[in-house]
Parts: structure tokens; C-alpha cells; sequence
């Protein structure tokens, strides 16, 4: 910006060519910080589309594996086998304890229920992590493009008030 400041009197023959030069830059910037600004909305709205789609993706990877045991469950004669899975999956047996061991029936519905909640509960994660991620790349977007529209803005401030230099002809 001071490069700019002055009178046409003081300058060399050699610095004049140079500012013009560097005010058409100038304006050949602003022009570009002001494209940035539709390309980097659009960026943000496939990048948010992408996160959302890879959350959504790996908690259906999850939720797939869960429902996978319940043929597993349904199927399972032995109470050993459902108490394992049932504490696997961090529950106790409801009314269980070292001396009593629940029926068959009912460690079925405990497991059943047990992957029924863990279910929404990776859901409603999924959701909250994909919520996060996008108020996040938001912020960013907005510092970026807020940066553009100034950056654009101030430079062709500056092309503006100094347009004299265009129309030296020395």
C-alpha cells in the first residue's frame, strides 16, 4: 500500500510500468478472493454431505454387527452363553447375582433389549457427532469466506483510490 502513496514527480522512469503492473494485480486479486467465496460454500456443502455420510456409514457398520447377533440370541439354548453376552455388552442379568441364575426367557428379552439400546444409542452418538463435525467445518467456513469478502473488499479499495496510476502516460 505505501509503494502507492506519493506524487508522479518523485518517481524513477522504471517505477511507473511496476505500479501499474502491481494495480492490475491488484484488481486481478480481489477478482479472485470474490470467485473463492461461491467455491468455497460449495466445498463446504460436499465436505458436510461427505462427514455426514461416513458417520452414518460407520454407525450402520456398527449397528449391523450388533443386529447380527440377535439370530444368535434367538437361537441360544445355553444360559452360560447368554449371561456372557449379556455381561460382555455391560449389563448385569436384572435380579441376578452370584446365586441365582436367570431363566432362559428372560436373559433372551434382557439381551434383546440390551442390543435394542445400544442400538439407539449409537444412533443418537452418530447423530450428535455428525451435529459437532458440521458446526465445526461451519465456523471454519465462515472465517474463511468472511476473510475473502475483506480481503476482496479492502483490495479493491486500495485499486480504487489509486487508479491515478492507470492513467499516467509516461
Amino acid at each position: 500500500g505505501l509503494i502507492l502513496t506519493g506524487d508522479v514527480q518523485r518517481r524513477r522512469k522504471w517505477e511507473l510500468p511496476l505500479l501499474k503492473i502491481i494495480i492490475r494485480m491488484i484488481l486481478v486479486t480481489a477478482i479472485a478472493y470474490f470467485c473463492l467465496i461461491p467455491l468455497g460454500i460449495g466445498n463446504t456443502v460436499r465436505i458436510a454431505n461427505l462427514t455426514k455420510n461416513q458417520v452414518t456409514a460407520e454407525a450402520q457398520t456398527e449397528i449391523n454387527r450388533l443386529t447380527a447377533y440377535r439370530p444368535e440370541i434367538a437361537a441360544s439354548s445355553n444360559v452360560a452363553e447368554l449371561q456372557q453376552f449379556v455381561n460382555r455388552f455391560g449389563a448385569r442379568p436384572e435380579g441376578s447375582n452370584a446365586n441365582t441364575q436367570s431363566t432362559l426367557k428372560d436373559l433372551k428379552q434382557q439381551a434383546n433389549s440390551l442390543l435394542s439400546s445400544k442400538t439407539k444409542e449409537i444412533r443418537v452418538q452418530a447423530e450428535l457427532v455428525s451435529k459437532q463435525r458440521n458446526k465445526s467445518l461451519i465456523k471454519r467456513s465462515l472465517k474463511w469466506n468472511i476473510g475473502a469478502i475483506l480481503s476482496g473488499f479492502f483490495l479493491l479499495l486500495l485499486w480504487g483510490n489509486n487508479g491515478w496510476i492507470l492513467n499516467i502516460k509516461r
